[in-house]
């Protein structure tokens, strides 16, 4: 079963439960999945495909957890950057990555500057209003089993300092739970 499938199904008998307190801010399961389907829908119309990865460079908060899980609820991946890297050192783990989408902030857009991989706001996903998000437009690689498929990538600095991608598998992620 998919991270996403199994958060959906393990919620929702608590809807109106909290699910998420950051920063004083409670977040209900309800609208967690709810904010989570703003992500997928943008994310589906930048026209991500399966197992994609997608790059996250957001501050610790709800909205970085919520973009986590609308990148697997498209069926992507995601990888997460710190906003205190140097902006060279980012645009070259975008580059080795092969990230096809950046979600950010518009001031992590503005100090990252030009880069080769198309940015997405917080403030874009926003503005785009009420969405529902009710299907996967990506399929799946039916001929891949579910556990094996790809959730993120973890950069590490690696012995000789230079940055290596760790890929973690659906079935590695679940194993925690």
């Amino acid at each position: 079963m998919p991270v996403y499938e199994s958060l959906v199904r393990n919620s929702c008998d608590y809807q109106n439960r909290v699910a998420v307190i950051c920063n004083g801010e409670r977040t209900t399961y309800g609208a967690f999945l709810y904010r989570s389907a703003g992500y997928a829908s943008a994310l589906a119309k930048c026209g991500v495909g399966n197992e994609d990865l997608i790059a996250i460079m957001l501050p610790r908060n709800t909205d970085l957890l919520t973009a986590m899980v609308g990148t697997l609820q498209v069926n992507c991946a995601y990888m997460l950057l710190s906003e205190e890297l140097p902006p060279e050192r980012i645009r070259n783990i975008l580059t080795q990555s092969e990230a096809k989408v950046l979600i950010c902030t518009e001031n992590g857009r503005r100090r990252l500057g030009s880069c080769d991989v198309r940015t997405l706001t917080v403030e874009e996903v926003a503005a785009c209003g009420t969405v529902f998000y009710c299907g996967c437009q990506n399929a799946q690689d039916d001929t891949k089993p579910v556990g094996d498929r790809l959730a993120y990538v973890v950069y590490t600095s690696g012995s000789t300092g230079t940055p290596k991608g760790v890929e973690i598998t659906q079935r590695n992620v679940l194993n925690l739970a």
